[in-house]
């Protein structure tokens, strides 16, 4: 049977390392599995050290990085923590055709923070295969794991049962590249599962199934009870790698959450309920410890000038703005749907400057004339 790590959990690529010079860290005992993804787009960041204290003391040792910002995986040299770096996906042809930007990427990303002078970063990459040759190039396939993220969505059921799981038909071809390549590398399955998915995506599927408390109804597949969704689906997986002749192989989760916003069933009840769920499948029964020595922004705001009466270039601008901030709680069925243009834009916009921080000067100028 496949070996399962819970190894992130969300706020709402990857490369691993084994061994280092590391500092040990002062904290709360750690939750075996337990890791945080570490997102760059917030519209109140934190300060890097803040953070960092904050997963020291609530004992977290893995951490997946979206991106390999320079200034956050310093901030994460000398610890404990384990770190798994990425390649955005908008950069990734950058590297398909170009051993030299691959090589490039990994001297200055990955061997720079292995063998830098200011503490050891524990790295984990996911990615394809141009990274890997450059990795290899650099002498450190032994030390870094690659791997790439894939959704739920990648295998199925035909009747809704873990064991008559598999990966889909269309995308067979693309899948056995993957599982060859990750046996090969001894590289886990990183896939990410969202219980709060089935409900977003399907009016009819049952609520109680989408939270780990129990209190879904039981789904009997052969000798296995299942009450909740992620359950199921992490089986189906299961059953899936069993079919495609790796059933030992390690599955890594790498983002599993609720969101607070967005969608009906997203709201902060709902955010709890499922995270006390977790937490406790995950052996915690207490909640996280906060950030501590946050120190909060000054009450501005950035809100469209009430003398403005021509309105249509306002929905450019409003576009710009919510590409460079989170305006989830403008869409339909979210808490701010009911705002009028004006409104939006001032919401968005206030959003966008909010997003980049007390100390710069974030403008959206809008030509009215």
């Amino acid at each position: 049977m496949a070996r399962v790590e819970f190894s992130m959990w969300g706020f709402c690529f990857m490369f691993m390392l084994a061994q280092y010079q590391v500092q040990e860290a002062q904290g709360a005992e750690s939750v075996p599995g337990l890791g945080i993804n570490w997102g760059a787009l917030a519209s109140h960041p934190l300060n890097l050290n803040i953070v960092v204290n904050m997963l020291k003391d609530n004992g977290i040792k893995k951490v997946k990085l979206f991106d390999a910002d320079p200034w956050t995986v310093s901030a994460l040299s000398g610890t404990d923590i384990e770190v798994m770096v990425g390649i955005p996906n908008d950069q990734l042809s950058k590297f398909a055709g170009s051993s030299h930007n691959a090589e490039h990427w990994v001297k200055a990303n990955i061997t720079k923070r292995l063998h830098g002078h200011h503490g050891a970063v524990k790295i984990r990459p996911h990615s394809q295969q141009c990274k890997i040759l450059a990795i290899d190039k650099a002498g450190l396939g032994d030390t870094v794991k690659v791997t790439t993220a894939l959704n739920a969505d990648v295998y199925e059921s035909s009747s809704g049962k873990p064991s008559d799981g598999n990966f889909r038909s269309d995308i067979g071809d693309d899948i056995k590249q993957i599982l060859s390549f990750l046996h090969e590398r001894n590289s886990p399955f990183l896939v990410n599962i969202y219980p709060f998915l089935s409900l977003y995506q399907d009016d009819n599927f049952p609520e109680e199934f989408a939270f780990l408390d129990g209190q879904g109804r039981i789904v009997q597949d052969k000798n296995v009870q299942y009450s909740n969704v992620y359950d199921a689906n992490l089986d189906t997986l299961v059953w899936s790698l069993r079919k495609a002749g790796y059933p030992d192989m390690r599955i890594v989760v790498g983002e599993i959450g609720w969101p607070t916003d967005g969608d009906k069933n997203a709201n902060n009840k709902n955010a709890k309920r499922f995270y006390e769920g977790l937490l406790k499948k995950m052996g915690q029964d207490k909640w996280p410890i906060a950030a501590k020595g946050v120190v909060y922004q000054e009450r501005k705001w950035c809100v469209l000038n009430s003398d403005v009466k021509n309105l249509s270039l306002v929905p450019s601008a409003l576009d710009y703005a919510c590409a460079g901030a989170d305006c989830t709680s403008l869409g339909f069925g979210c808490s701010c749907e009911n705002l009028d243009l004006a409104t939006n834009a001032s919401y968005a916009f206030n959003q966008y400057f909010q997003s980049k921080g007390p100390k710069v000067e974030a403008k959206l100028v809008i030509s009215m004339d």
